[in-house]
């Protein structure tokens, strides 16, 4: 259930801060759900939570089967790869439709800059490729082309979305702390990041069975 919730209200909440739709004055009063509540529940955020848990769930397809101990068990994963990666496609065209009326800043933007096409196109490249490996039971490939279109679709966003941090209300120069701040936070993650990451690729090597 957690795995399910989770992805799926990260989702939400970032169609939410894409739509443009969230309140930007203080609560005064009124009415609690068109403040709080209704801004979530737009078609646009929906779909970008249901999107995200299907993403979540393919990239989860495509790293068990290279793990499984038995082809049947990799057939199994690699059928449902497949079958998620035909509801991301969809989904993908149903949140665009949804965004043309509700986030319309992501809508022009995917596909009207100079980007756009060539985005569209690598997109497809990578998706086409996800569904060749499969098939031809190239598991690693799959993994691969199946990391590179979740980092296109996400990049994609960030694209669309540039140079909001919550659109039509804070773009990312406007939200930044002082330099007098960020500087310090730096040196620190970057002191903190010797002892992490060797840790976690540890801790992933320990657990990589």
């Amino acid at each position: 259930i957690g795995s399910i919730i989770t992805p799926f209200m990260l989702g939400v909440c970032l169609g939410a801060v894409a739509s443009g739709n969230l309140p930007t004055e203080p609560y005064l009063g009124g009415s609690f759900y068109d403040y709080f509540v209704s801004p979530w529940l737009q078609r646009f955020p929906m779909m970008i939570g249901a999107l995200t848990l299907l993403l979540c769930a393919f990239l989860s397809s495509l790293y068990l089967t290279p793990r499984a101990h038995n082809e049947e068990l990799k057939q199994d994963f690699r059928h449902r790869a497949l079958g998620f990666a035909i509801l991301i496609a969809l989904a993908a065209f149903i949140t665009l439709y949804a965004a043309k009326s509700d986030a319309l800043l992501i809508y022009k933007q995917l596909l009207t800059q100079t980007w756009s096409l060539g985005f569209q196109i690598i997109i497809s490249l990578v998706s086409v490729s996800v569904f060749v490996a499969l098939l031809l039971k190239q598991d690693l490939l799959a993994k691969l082309a199946g990391m590179t279109q979740a980092v296109c679709l996400i990049g994609g966003w960030a694209l669309a979305q540039f140079p909001y941090l919550i659109v039509d209300s804070h773009t990312i120069l406007q939200s930044a702390a002082s330099p007098s701040i960020l500087i310090p936070v730096l040196i620190t993650l970057a002191i903190g990041s010797v002892v992490l990451v060797p840790s976690f690729a540890w801790l992933y090597w320990i657990f990589r069975d």
